[in-house]
């Protein structure tokens, strides 16, 4: 099986100075895969549990998956000698194992409706144009996507976006699984667009990759102008799905580490110390682009306001990364460092529930 899998962002923080943290991998992430059908397990999903025992062996895992270098594993989508599509045409498929959905594309439709603007190539990410946002509305809308799965269509327009700029209109099947919750603020659509636009770039030669057993034992580091690449291409999908994202998301997606943004600089903060976090799905939704427009238009309405709520933000976010940096020798040192860093997060949400109420 020919898999990708990377890990996502967490944000616990926001404008003017804004920190994001990966999960470790394992906990959560996305898998694209491109193999024939066939079963396959994907992990549940940690819930909260009361049980001590339970988050103390959680926490353990945490810290194991903290280890060991930024890895991925990567593959191509692999071409299909059957397809959905009438006729058993030539098409371009997509399989969504986890909402159980699949949907497929005739090249010679994806040829029709794209014609009017080549594919960008996949050394060269571009913006999707109005034009050709437009034409993949279209071509969405012959889906007839259920109603009570509408969220998807952001995420189904990135992929026709991605696919038919680094590949074309080429046959392929792409099986996408996720232990990732969507819609919960956690980067899913980040990890979405990272896994999808590495995968693709593999496919298109672009990327360097290696086909594994499926299991995980087979692993390449890849090179930081690969990973470039791949993140240049996960933003210019990010903007399909949110609009005007920052590109933090689907740089930590990248990249790994944790980032400070600030005034559109990205800088990654190192520690010497392993950050223990768990995080639980609350099956509670939230949709980024509206929390985001929400921020602005209190902003507008409460200018002075806001502005000391920005204020205080930046305040724990730059107090936050000088302690995420400070090394600590011992283990009195480390908890003091944890419970700091427990104190402004706690701080940082409160204020939080200020700008996005």
């Amino acid at each position: 099986m020919a898999s990708l899998h990377c890990s996502a962002a967490a944000a616990f923080s926001s404008p003017p100075a804004r920190l994001r943290c990966p999960p470790p991998r394992g906990l959560v992430g996305m898998t694209l895969t491109a193999a024939p059908s066939g079963n396959s397990h994907h992990p549940a999903w940690p819930t909260a549990s009361d049980d001590e025992q339970e988050e103390q062996d959680a926490l353990q895992q945490l810290q194991r998956e903290q280890e060991g270098d930024h890895q991925w594993r990567l593959a191509p989508p692999v071409p299909q000698a059957k397809s959905s599509s009438p006729a058993g045409a030539a098409a371009v498929e997509l399989d969504l194992r986890d909402p159980g959905l699949a949907f497929s594309w005739p090249c010679a439709r994806l040829h029709e409706a794209l014609l009017t603007e080549a594919a960008a190539g996949a050394q060269d990410p571009r913006s999707c144009s109005p034009d050709r946002l437009a034409a993949i509305t279209r071509l969405l809308e012959e889906q007839e996507i259920p109603e009570a799965k509408i969220w998807l269509s952001a995420g189904l327009s990135a992929f026709l976006f991605l696919y038919t700029s680094i590949l074309g209109c080429r046959p392929g099947k792409v099986t996408m699984s996720s232990d990732l919750p969507m819609g919960s603020g956690l980067g899913s659509s980040a990890a979405f667009c990272v896994s999808m636009s590495g995968a693709l770039l593999v496919a298109a030669g672009a990327v360097a990759g290696a086909v594994g057993d499926g299991k995980g034992t087979e692993w390449e580091l890849v090179g930081k102008d690969d990973l470039e690449l791949v993140n240049r291409w996960a933003f210019q999908g990010e903007k399909i799905i949110h609009g005007k994202p920052s590109g933090i998301d689907n740089s930590v997606s990248t990249f790994g580490s944790m980032i400070k943004f600030k005034k559109g600089e990205l800088t990654s903060l190192k520690s010497s110390n392993p950050i223990k976090m768990l995080i639980t799905d609350t099956r509670v939704g939230r949709n980024t682009k509206a929390l985001v427009a929400g921020v602005s238009e209190r902003t507008s309405r409460h200018p002075d306001a806001m502005a000391s709520v920005f204020h205080a933000v930046n305040s724990i976010s730059e107090e936050l990364s000088s302690i995420v940096e400070l090394a600590a020798n011992d283990e009195i040192a480390i908890t003091s460092k944890e419970k700091k860093l427990a104190e402004l997060m706690e701080m940082n949400q409160a204020f939080a529930y200020l700008k996005f109420r």
